[in-house]
């Protein structure tokens, strides 16, 4: 069965180089020699506006649309997302890229509109056993999943957590969160944490806070 699929490179504020993304052109070359009906959109290259966007998925009556995601499209593919499903909750939705590849468990919780069949634990543990048997340093993953992965990798593979934030602390868009004391404690070698530090009042005294959480845990 041919279906008509769009890919996506998504709109992104600021400045920004335009250049062809090769995973994309890659996967829509694939998709057309097995017979698929293939439309690349480009938004920033045509200067897009999500009002646009959706002119643009309304007229296409496709089957799929994939989008490409670095760490900074995030918030932008979101809505990407959420618009192609109010168009049509029917319309396979997906995301591929550094960013989701790098973060699964992350994109899967703050993308609700991904279509995915599998839970994050699975996906999780299947990952972390690809890493082992490629004999990879370190793993990045949520706090939440530090644990499980722990188990998996063993004592020498580093676990970096992002989503790491004091108790109390602003979660802003991120659903998985854990405190510095509760990462530390399932497994984490390293924690990033970012706004927390560089939004508050005085850095220095956010950073001190947290030195403190980790001296005498709540």
């Amino acid at each position: 069965m041919s279906l008509r699929v769009l890919l996506v490179l998504p709109i992104r504020e600021g400045s920004f180089q335009v250049f062809p993304d090769l995973g994309i052109l890659y996967l829509g070359s694939v998709l057309k020699r097995e017979g698929h009906d293939v439309t690349m959109l480009d938004c920033p290259k045509e200067n897009m506006t999500f009002s646009e966007f959706r002119t643009f998925v309304l007229q296409g009556n496709f089957d799929v649309v994939g989008f490409r995601c670095f760490s900074r499209d995030h918030n932008y593919v979101n809505h990407h997302t959420r618009i192609v499903k109010s168009i049509n909750p029917r319309i396979l939705t997906l995301v591929g890229g550094p960013h989701p590849s790098a973060l699964p468990e992350f994109v899967l919780s703050n993308m609700d509109d991904l279509d995915f069949d599998g839970t994050i634990a699975g996906l999780v543990e299947r990952r972390a056993r690809k890493a082992v048997a490629m004999g990879v340093d370190g793993i990045v993953a949520s706090p939440l999943e530090a644990a499980a992965v722990r188990r998996i990798v063993g004592p020498h593979t580093l676990i970096v957590t992002p989503g790491v934030r004091s108790a109390g602390a602003d979660a802003a868009d991120q659903k998985r969160v854990a405190t510095p004391f509760q990462a530390i404690r399932d497994g984490a070698d390293y924690v990033v944490i970012g706004r927390q530090i560089i939004r508050a009042a005085d850095p220095a005294a956010a950073v001190d806070r947290i030195l403190m959480e980790l001296a005498v845990p709540a």
